[in-house]
């Protein structure tokens, strides 16, 4: 049999279809046809092999005429197939989620650059796709994935129940998630496994590893993070704030797996997307969701820095954005309501710990307008989010308890801090009646049996609401048994907390080590304390009256409100009437030994 014959022609044209680059390049001419001076011809057969540099999803990009940031479609799974328009190719079967793409187009969804940078996004650019950097190869992604089963769920009713636990018990603090964001065909499996994440936290412990099932969602979610399989920004967002709710280890251990990484991550992300700034949010198809979640962040990132002294991530002179307003949640409910207020309580809590290792350079001025902006906080809440109502009987809400449970820390560490800037030192009345308060409140809670989903930044609310107790302990030995009887309150609470949030354990330890103290080693007498530079600035008078203000409640409200609401003939400016012991009436050691114990002492659990 003779074998046919292959003219030149024929090599070249071949040539010409095995290394043709026609798709990437701008100019509509393969590389081969521009050295040869040829005119280009694609050939009308199917690829044998996919192509994946040249595939370019929708759900990566939106029109750039719009020249968005960033892109929140209402729903995500119709943006799934790709664009025959971009790349030239068919839309591919698979779910959105279940494939991994290699190549997007930067130009198509730009992040955020500001006005003022010469980098500015110009919507006249062309358009060019580079590879996705720190991307797997194909097959060890899906590899990965299967090994992992990082795309495996709990059945649905389980999944309906994370979700329903997720929405009733978190979302007044953590409104990031929408349910329209869990129903369709092809929900996000990594925002499915994020609610399955936080609702089996959210759960009670029932033996001695409460966090086994959580920690498999956390592994798949990082999983699912780290190779790139969710290509939705919004959903990844999304995700990345419900792992600012992932505490296991004490804040003194340094970690990726740490929700302060998670935070930083997010924070990153949102900058990038432009959320930080209003213009942005004209050109989002959702923008209620997106505020809600920058403001999430803020939230978060502020009761890290108030907690941990950490540097904020976001700072509010950096932002433009408008408040929140009910307009913004899917559903206008007293959960909304909580959280726009609880948003506005952090940002008081922005200013008071702005100047917290820097206290020489606050003014009076300055103090005396946190001060204000506190007291007008509380006074401006809706009347369905008081402790009270109208007739004076409590009512009893864990959201609206949580949100002044909130406040009283405010009070106390605003004391703290900045008490002694005012004439006379309005150290420790308040913050003796916020802690006695805080105790009343949790007592509630827990009898209630609601502690179980109380979240780890009350950890930190605990332990500076022990402080006063333990304060008040050492210096007025008579009160010892109202004392003890409060401190037991938020004991109790802590050996809930650390079923879930490990870090507990240390705090406990200290109590119980500060609680035994007669006296304490680094007390001070008057003449020494006058011999002491004192890092705050002039002294500022008083305000009054101050205890009424921040304090407006019945007698009934806590045993301490007869401070606020004293008898006839005593004073309620905030000053201390009883007689002290010679020793220093700050504050300053106990917070102190917490620190050191926070810092210092092994962790257990």
């Amino acid at each position: 049999m003779v074998r046919p014959t292959v003219s030149n022609t024929n090599l070249r044209e071949r040539a010409k279809i095995v290394r043709c680059d026609l798709q990437r390049q701008e100019d509509g001419v393969c590389s081969n046809c521009k050295r040869r001076g040829q005119r280009c011809r694609g050939s009308p057969l199917p690829r044998r092999h996919s192509d994946r540099a040249a595939r370019v999803t929708q759900d990566r990009a939106f029109p750039l005429a719009t020249g968005s940031p960033v892109s929140l479609a209402s729903n995500p799974r119709n943006n799934a197939n790709v664009s025959s328009d971009q790349s030239g190719l068919s839309p591919p079967s698979q779910p959105r989620s279940a494939h991994h793409q290699a190549i997007r187009s930067p130009i198509a969804q730009p992040g955020y650059i500001g006005e003022q940078s010469l980098m500015s996004f110009s919507s006249s650019v062309t358009p060019y796709a580079i590879p996705d950097a720190g991307s797997f190869p194909e097959h060890i992604h899906n590899e990965i994935l299967r090994v992992t089963d990082a795309k495996s769920l709990p059945p649905p009713s389980k999944v309906q129940v994370f979700a329903d636990t997720y929405f009733k018990q978190l979302y007044h603090i953590a409104p990031v998630i929408d349910r329209a964001d869990l129903v369709g065909e092809e929900p996000s499996i990594l925002l499915l496994q994020a609610v399955c994440l936080i609702g089996s936290q959210l759960r009670y412990p029932r033996d001695q590893s409460p966090t086994l099932l959580s920690e498999s969602c956390y592994l798949k979610i990082k999983t699912l993070i780290y190779t790139k399989h969710e290509h939705d920004n919004f959903a990844i967002l999304k995700t990345l704030c419900i792992l600012c709710f992932w505490v296991v280890t004490p804040p003194v251990v340094v970690s990726l797996d740490s929700s302060y990484h998670w935070l930083g991550v997010a924070v990153r992300l949102a900058y990038q997307m432009g959320l930080h700034r209003e213009s942005s949010y004209s050109k989002l198809s959702n923008p209620g969701a997106a505020r809600r979640i920058i403001w999430f962040l803020f939230v978060a990132d502020k009761l890290q820095a108030a907690a941990f002294g950490r540097p904020a991530c976001l700072v509010s002179k950096s932002m433009d954005l408008s408040p929140l307003g009910l307009e913004d949640f899917e559903t206008a409910n007293t959960a909304a309501e909580v959280f726009i207020e609880y948003t506005k309580l952090n940002m008081l809590l922005e200013r008071i710990v702005e100047f917290q290792d820097r206290k020489a350079e606050i003014t009076p001025e300055q103090v005396s307008c946190i001060l204000s902006s506190l007291e007008h906080w509380l006074a401006n809440l809706p009347s369905n989010l008081r402790l009270h109502d109208q007739s004076g009987r409590r009512i009893y809400r864990r959201d609206i308890s949580e949100m002044h449970i909130h406040y009283f820390t405010c009070v106390i560490l605003f004391v703290h801090l900045y008490g002694q800037v005012f004439h006379p030192s309005m150290t420790p009345i308040p913050s003796i009646v916020a802690s006695s308060c805080m105790a009343r409140l949790y007592q509630e809670i827990d009898d209630r049996d609601e502690i179980n989903y109380l979240t780890p930044v009350h950890n930190w609310s605990l332990m500076v609401a022990c402080i006063p107790q333990i304060h008040r302990n050492i210096l007025l030995p008579e009160e010892h048994d109202l004392c003890s009887t409060e401190l037991d309150t938020f004991v109790t609470a802590l050996r809930c907390m650390r079923l879930k949030w490990p870090p507990a354990y240390n705090i406990l330890t200290t109590i119980d080590r500060l609680r035994t103290a007669k006296t304490h080693p680094r007390a001070h007498t008057p003449a020494e304390r006058q011999q002491k530079p004192s890092p705050l600035p002039t002294l500022y008078e008083l305000p009054t009256p101050v205890l009424t203000s921040l304090f407006p409640f019945s007698k009934d409200m806590c045993p301490r409100m007869a401070l606020v609401n004293p008898d006839v003939g005593e004073s309620s400016t905030g000053m201390e009437n009883t007689m002290m012991p010679a020793v220093e009436d700050c504050m300053d050691w106990i917070f102190d030994e917490f620190n050191l114990g926070l810092l210092n002492m092994p962790f257990v659990g």
